[in-house]
């Protein structure tokens, strides 16, 4: 009868039962022939436990460590308010697959565990799978930091809130999903997961600063509603080589990846050189792009761009391409020219060039229908220009604007009156420079002293 009663009171905690008599040992009855891992953990489920008199029901320890912070098995539980949260585990024990509760009664209340804490499981370097009960809907920043054996994306479709850096630093992880009812990636979220090859964000409209972060196992990316892509979000994934983001309004994030084109469909800002370093880029396709920055800085095989609303060309935004041929209708700023291999450019919306605005460049011909101010030195070292284009709404041009550019040879200004400008503005100008000028504008510009005095040749012939 003892016997009995103690292969129950066993059987009951799940332990394996073996019975000695006085004669010979008793196997008991038959156990499979599997081994279950040990874990290094005590019990536990994922749905609920009741602790009455400092005993849980399912046998597992229990310590109370504060007024409203208890141990149950190797993980810490804390009441706060009228829910309970998991907010770390004991120190000295080995965690390979943990099963924490959903549903914790103390001192006849029942507490759903809706919560973990920031950092609750960082660092966990045996941590392999994580049973997330379906009652947490928020779990705070850092929470499976650098949990390097994690494999397997713990079942998040109950979440509401999930703080920055979650899974950063998980070498492990191979795959994620989800949930529809999380529309935002949190900074850092998967930074560095190295094994991350396949990432399905069917319904997130924006993913935030440095998310996916050196993710070098990644190959390709959809993004079919996402508006937003944040600062460096996909920076140092060295396999990327395709992206799908239909609807991005703003991108940020695609520095130092592997694709060879480029389509945003939707996309009005590339910021903080949001595709810079991308070596392998050559054709970029952004139909309604008013503003790159620094977009595409060291981006040196880029030969195709099409950017037909962009509204300025600024320091850095494409430093080093291949760009023969080049159409900007809408570019209203031209502040460094970087397209060496371009030879004939019409700005026709250009109001304005700044300083040192071409200078350098292999242009041959230039032409600004619209532009109203040219700033100094615009034109210095256009060694190739023999043909610069003005059109009549211009009313201010700058100082030393052609030195060591030697082979110009015509300028056309449809300016009515002369164009406000100092005495040294023509400085450089070869001997040879024919100014053409509205026949009915003629007398103005010999009229003007600096206009006069620069040109040996005023033809109206416009």
């Amino acid at each position: 009868m003892k016997l009995i009663n103690a292969f129950l009171l066993c059987m009951l905690f799940g332990f394996t039962l073996t019975a000695c008599s006085d004669d010979e040992p008793n196997p008991g009855p038959e156990q499979p022939d599997t081994e279950q891992p040990d874990t290094g953990q005590l019990p536990q489920n994922n749905s609920e436990v009741t602790i009455v008199d400092g005993v849980a029901s399912d046998g597992a320890t229990f310590r109370r460590l504060d007024e409203n912070l208890f141990q149950i098995g190797d993980l810490k539980y804390e009441i706060k308010e009228d829910q309970m949260a998991l907010v770390g585990y004991a120190d000295g024990v080995t965690l390979i697959d943990v099963k924490p509760y959903a549903h914790v009664t103390y001192q006849g209340v029942k507490y759903d565990v809706t919560s973990i804490d920031s950092y609750a499981f960082s660092r966990c370097t045996t941590l392999k799978s994580f049973d997330m009960p379906a009652t947490v809907t928020s779990i705070g920043a850092g929470v499976f930091l650098q949990c390097t054996s994690l494999t397997e994306m713990p079942d998040i479709t109950a979440l509401k809130e999930m703080g920055d850096g979650c899974f950063h630093g998980c070498t492990s992880l191979t795959s994620v999903v989800w949930p529809s009812n999380l529309t935002t990636v949190p900074s850092a979220a998967f930074y560095d997961c190295t094994s991350l090859s396949s990432v399905s964000l069917p319904t997130c409209t924006q993913i935030y600063r440095e998310s996916f972060r050196g993710c070098t196992a990644l190959k390709s990316i959809s993004l079919p509603v996402c508006r937003y892509v944040g600062d460096y979000a996909f920076a140092d994934c060295t396999a990327l080589t395709e992206i799908s983001a239909p609807e991005c309004t703003e991108a940020r994030g695609f520095q130092n990846c592997a694709m060879e084109e480029l389509y945003l469909p939707k996309c009005k800002r590339i910021n903080i050189e949001g595709c810079a370093n991308n070596a392998n880029l050559k054709k970029v396709v952004l139909p309604v792009c008013e503003y790159v920055g620094y977009g595409f800085r060291n981006c040196p095989n880029i030969e195709t761009l099409d950017v037909p609303a962009l509204k300025a060309i600024e320091s850095g935004a494409f430093s080093a391409n291949k760009v023969t041929e080049l159409s900007l209708p809408a570019c209203e700023t031209v502040s460094v020219w970087p397209f060496e291999l371009v030879k004939e450019i019409s700005l026709p919306a250009c109001k304005t060039v700044n300083r040192n605005g071409f200078t350098g460049s292999n242009l041959r011909t230039i032409s600004l229908p619209a532009c109203e101010v040219i700033e100094d030195k615009t034109f210095n070292d256009c060694a190739a220009l023999t043909e610069l284009r003005i059109g009549n709404a211009c009313y201010k041009i700058g100082t030393a604007l052609f030195t060591g550019s030697e082979a110009l040879a015509n300028i056309y200004c449809e300016a009515q009156q002369p164009p406000v400008t100092a005495s040294g503005a023509f400085a450089g100008l070869p001997a040879g420079c024919v100014l053409h000028v509205r026949a009915a504008a003629l007398a103005n510009y010999k009229a003007d002293p600096v206009w006069a005095a620069a040109f040996a040749s005023i033809v109206g012939d416009l």
